[in-house]
Parts: structure tokens; sequence; C-alpha cells
């Protein structure tokens, strides 16, 4: 049995995604929001519990509320486990939306949730965050070693989808071949949670602990800031006479070749004035530029500059003018 703390999008679509695979069962849901508590409801009929409630019917928890909820509802859960705090069926400490080979048997998933070989209950708490490791759900070593007088092993793992969704239809559809980031508190944990990804019909990629920050950022820059481009082009565009809808028509071909370059020549695909060399080009567009757009311009030229650089030395080929184009973005 799982349960899931936060009825966001991906708390939801874990869920359903879990159910599907007839492995995993959704004992309930714990969620401040009644609007998220319904949508929730209308995927996966299951009860809404306290979070005592979800500890006493799961072994397997998911923390999907937002990150900076996510370390004290951990806290929570192994208060309450341990007899340390007790707080009301009405009551919760979460936050209702996050912005992440499966068990062979259903047997050996629920075993694996609820026991192992070094004996007692074992207990597992999976977050969603890109951001956060594992650790910021172990907040008390004490707490972790006992459960009202008897011993208890909690599990931590971290479980994030390298994707975005746009809503839960969409992601339903989206879930099988999405990339996940996998970190846990021991081997143990981190196999538990590749079984959870390869359940869900995604690809599991182990990210170490202190590498989860520069792994969120890279998800930032390639998607969030792709979006963040794709607006100041549009803005270009409507300067020059375009409606929204015309922009995005010429850009998203455009961008969707690119796109496609990428995933079929890695990154030696790169086009365009500066890996041309066509320094005379990036002059007129510095000097046409609103100062903050050139800022940026500026900033990325500097780097595509470097990826020009090396994809004509692997050609065999010199960057002519390298030294004009450099001074020039500078």
């Amino acid at each position: 049995m799982f349960g899931i703390i936060g009825a966001g999008t991906i708390g939801t679509l874990i869920a359903v995604g879990l159910e599907k695979t007839g492995l995993y069962q959704c004992a309930g849901v714990n969620t401040r929001s009644r609007v998220s508590y319904k949508q929730f409801h209308g995927y996966i009929p299951c009860d809404f519990l306290s979070p005592e409630e979800l500890i006493q019917r799961c072994s397997l928890i998911f923390i999907t509320t937002p990150d900076d909820a996510i370390a004290q509802v951990a806290q929570t859960i192994q208060q309450i486990f341990s007899g340390d705090l007790v707080i009301s069926p009405n009551e919760s400490e979460n936050e209702s939306e996050s912005e992440s080979e499966s068990e062979s048997e259903s047997e050996t998933s629920q075993n694996k949730n609820s026991s192992d070989e070094r004996g007692g209950d074992v207990r597992t708490l999976v977050h969603c965050s890109g951001a956060l490791p594992w650790r910021v759900m172990d907040f008390d070593k004490h707490a972790r070693d006992k459960l009202r007088g008897h011993r208890v092993r909690w599990r931590y793992i971290g479980v994030h989808p390298y994707r975005a969704f746009a809503s839960i239809p969409d992601g339903i559809d989206s879930l099988q071949g999405t990339h996940f980031g996998v970190d846990g508190s021991d081997e143990q944990a981190a196999q538990c949670g590749r079984d959870i990804v390869r359940a869900l019909g995604g690809i599991a990629h182990s990210i170490p602990e202190d590498g989860k920050v520069l792994y969120h950022g890279a998800a930032v820059l390639a998607s969030n800031y792709l979006v963040t481009l794709a607006s100041m082009a549009v803005d270009l565009l409507e300067g020059i006479g375009l409606t929204t809808e015309e922009s995005l028509a010429l850009l998203l071909p455009l961008m969707r070749g690119t796109l496609d370059n990428l995933e079929t020549g890695g990154l030696g695909v790169l086009t365009g004035p500066i890996a041309r060399g066509d320094v005379e080009v990036v002059r007129r567009h510095l000097a046409q530029l609103p100062k903050e757009m050139k800022d940026v311009y500026c900033s990325l030229g500097i780097r595509t500059l470097e990826l020009a650089h090396r994809q004509k030395e692997r050609a065999g080929r010199p960057y002519v003018r390298e030294v004009e184009m450099r001074k020039m973005l500078n």
C-alpha cells in the first residue's frame, strides 16, 4: 500500500501510474486543498486520510508537496510514527501542489516496502523534488529508530521526472519513456526508487546526492529557459508587427527542427551566424536589439562561440574571425 501527501500534478501522476501496474495500491491521499483532492479522486477514488491514518495503512509514502514543505512533512510523519507527535485527523502539514525494472512480483514489491533482511519494520518516504537530495527527509536518527518501543528503519528516496507536464491528462499519456533522476539513502533505497521508475514505464538515472542542484539547474536551463527565450523572440517579432500567434507559428517549427537535430546529431549541429563566423550579421543584431535583450544575446553568444570553435575544430577548419567575434560579444 502506498499513500500520497500533496495531490498536485506530480502526486496524481505517480499515483495513477503505479495503480495502473497492478503491483501498487493507493490507500489514500492527504492534501490541504479540497479542489486538488476532488481532482485526485476523479482519477483514483480513494479516501482522504490524515497523516496518522496514512502512516497506519502505508509502508510507502510519497511526499509530492512544494520543495519548501518536504522537510517539515517528513519530520511530521516520523514524529507521528515514533509517538512523539499526535495530530487530529483534520490537520495536515503539507501543501497541495508539487512543482519527479518494476518489482517483478506484487508480493515482492509490497514486502520490500515493509521489511528487509536486517529485520524490523521498514518504512519508505519518497519525494519528487529535482533540486533536493533524499537527506532533506532524514531529520532525526532517534525518531528513525523507534516505533512506540519497536524498531523501525526509515528509507529515503528521491524520484524526479525529468519532464515538464502541462496537465494531468498530458502527463498520464507521457509517463511511459520519461527519464527520472533517482537518489536514495542506501543502495537498497536507490534500487527501490529504480523499481518505482520502471513500474511507471520510465528510465531511471542514478544522481549523486551532491549533484542534485546542478542536475535540476540543467533542467531549468533546457526547459524553463527555453520558454523564456521563445518569449523574447516573440517580443522581437511583435515589435515588427506580427501577432503572438504568427510569431509562434514562425518560431515553433524552427525550435522543433533544432531539437530534432540535437536528437540525431548531438551538440555538433550548431547553425546560425556565430557558427558561420558571420560577424557583420551579429553586428547588425547588436545594433538594433533592446538593451535587456542584448545582454542575453551576448552572454549566450559567448557560449555559442565556444561551441562553434569546437565544431570547426572537429571538422578541421579554423574559425577565421573568432577574435573579432569574441571582442564584439564581450
